[in-house]
Order: structure tokens, then C-alpha cells, then sequence
């Protein structure tokens, strides 16, 4: 079962701007989580995560030209934060 996360946070940064109404869908299946979220005007979106939501949100999660992305879930009980960025090119 599917139990989406509605998360209201956007940044603009740059001259890009920034994807919005990101959801985070858990797939108990496959234990995964499937991040979406609305296009922005980029070519590249990329996905990093924080253990706290006051970041730092440096552990890169990955990199998509669309506007969802699947990943693994962490360990049982282990909260993570997201943010997806617009992005003009790969890091």
C-alpha cells in the first residue's frame, strides 16, 4: 500500500526554478521509496538527503531528467529529509 507524504517546501535558487509538490510514496513491496514531484523548468533534478530537516543535506541520493525517482529505504526507524534541486547539468 502506497501512503504519500505531502511535503510543502520549495526553493529557488538561481535562475532555475525550483520543482515543487514533492510526495514520497512508500512501497512496502520492495521496500523503497518513490519520490515525485511537479517539472520545473531543468533538464536535471537532483535529490539529496539530511538526517535532520535543518540539513546539512549533503548526501547525494541521485540524479533524473524526470520527475520521479525510486530509492531504497533506509534502515527501520531511521528518519531522513529530502530536497529535490533543478539543475542545468550531472554533479
Amino acid at each position: 500500500d502506497e501512503n504519500p507524504l505531502l511535503i510543502p517546501v520549495t526553493f529557488d535558487v538561481g535562475t532555475l526554478t525550483a520543482p515543487d509538490s514533492l510526495t514520497i510514496h512508500y512501497l512496502e513491496a520492495t521496500h523503497e521509496y518513490r519520490l515525485a514531484w511537479r517539472a520545473a523548468d531543468a533538464p536535471f533534478y537532483h535529490v539529496y538527503a539530511a538526517l535532520a530537516p535543518d540539513g546539512p543535506y549533503s548526501l547525494y541520493v541521485g540524479t533524473t531528467t524526470g520527475t520521479t525517482l525510486t530509492i531504497a529505504a533506509p534502515a527501520e526507524d531511521m528518519k531522513f529529509f529530502v530536497v529535490v534541486g533543478s539543475m542545468n547539468a550531472t554533479p
